[in-house]
């Protein structure tokens, strides 16, 4: 469907409303969730989906799909993410849906396109659980002289020391590694 043609994509629905006797918008929304509703509606008046498309389908529904809204962003171009901080509806509907390190991460990456290794571990360790498979993966092969400029760096962002951070979030087996 991204690729088809306005026209294929009108077609395609006749022949859908032709042969079926129905409304395909009416059928998606008895088979599928609104996200996934959302996504093949606008697939189908649009094609290929643009950068904003692609937020407010990751925002349809309850509760917005935060690891598909962070991924959108990161594959977004700085144009794209510039054009969304100046759009003061999307940016509305943003502050609606997204709430406290949620809404501060996605304004990061809107920002700056990705995270930092600091801002990665902050995000790692932040919330109900640890993604310590992030942790691990962010300090993976660091040589000693980056190391502790991420310390210095996570020192200077949130005002912690991230060594303590870490312990207190892995415990003692797993800061060990």
């Amino acid at each position: 469907l991204q690729e088809a043609t306005p026209e294929q994509r009108a077609g395609l629905q006749e022949t859908f409303k032709t042969k079926y006797k129905g409304d395909v918008n009416k059928m998606l929304h008895s088979m599928w969730d609104s996200r996934s509703v959302r996504r093949a509606e606008l697939t189908l008046e649009h094609g290929e989906l643009s950068f904003a498309q692609k937020l407010d389908v990751e925002m349809t529904g309850l509760g917005a799909d935060k690891r598909a809204l962070y991924g959108a962003i990161e594959e977004a171009s700085e144009e794209e993410r510039q054009a969304i901080l100046k759009d003061y509806s999307m940016m509305d509907r943003i502050t609606d849906e997204l709430h406290g390190k949620n809404r501060e991460r996605v304004m990061l990456l809107l920002r700056q396109g990705h995270l930092n290794r600091a801002q990665e571990l902050y995000f790692a360790m932040e919330g109900w659980g640890t993604d310590e498979n992030k942790i691990h993966v962010t300090l993976k092969d660091l040589k000693p002289a980056d190391r502790v400029a991420i310390q210095e760096e996570y020192r200077e962002l949130y005002g912690v020391d991230l060594l303590k951070e870490l312990y207190k979030e892995l415990g003692p087996r797993d800061y060990a590694e």
